[in-house]
């Protein structure tokens, strides 16, 4: 037994896999005096992962070339798989409104609804929503001469957000959304810019 005693094998596979995004969107923008005004309405389908393979083996071949090789030439069945992977899919509509007066008061929403997801079930849906605001200080009369600070704003946002990868901790606690607060400090010093965010 110390001399390998050689085990001649065939393994062959086959797979494929396709992955879809539709988006489509229409946009809307309009400066009039000191306004401005831009809106975003889309909707958006996506298809991930679908997939099909098929692998197999076998073992004991009489011969080593080539041409014997084949799957049905071999002694015994070494390997035997399929599998079929339906992937992940999701339709989403969404609406972004953001609105700012003489570049200095900023203020945005956004809407999304979101479902027919494999993942939480067909026909089931969520919505999920968001609000920001920010003052651009900078823009105002008493640091609009300013030789030090270029950019001045503080911002703040407030929004809830789906997670497809907590499917299972959602379905069970019937809670499909994450609330998340994020407060940020935008300063531009010499015009070089530093920006300080704290999310909550």
């Amino acid at each position: 037994n110390v001399v390998n005693n050689p085990f001649s094998s065939l393994r062959e596979g086959a797979s494929y896999q396709s992955d879809w995004v539709w988006t489509n969107t229409l946009t809307y923008q309009r400066n009039f005096d000191n306004h401005y005004i831009q809106a975003l309405l889309g909707t958006e389908s996506l298809q991930l992962g679908t997939g099909r393979g098929v692998s197999g083996g076998r073992a004991g071949y009489f011969s080593d070339a080539v041409s014997f090789r084949t799957l049905s030439n071999g002694t015994s069945i070494t390997e035997a798989n399929s599998y079929f992977n339906a992937g992940q899919k999701m339709y989403s509509s969404f609406l972004k409104i953001d609105y700012g007066y003489k570049n200095r008061y900023l203020l945005g929403a956004s809407f999304r609804r979101d479902g027919d997801s494999s993942e939480f079930g067909n026909n089931v849906f969520g919505n999920y929503h968001s609000l920001s605001a920010g003052w651009r200080i900078s823009e105002e009369s008493f640091l609009a001469e300013s030789n030090v600070i270029s950019d001045l704003k503080i911002r703040g946002s407030y929004g809830l957000m789906g997670n497809v990868i907590f499917a299972n901790q959602t379905l069970v606690n019937s809670n499909q959304s994450f609330a998340q607060t994020n407060l940020g400090v935008d300063v531009g010093l010499l015009k070089n810019k530093i920006e300080i965010l704290l999310e909550v």
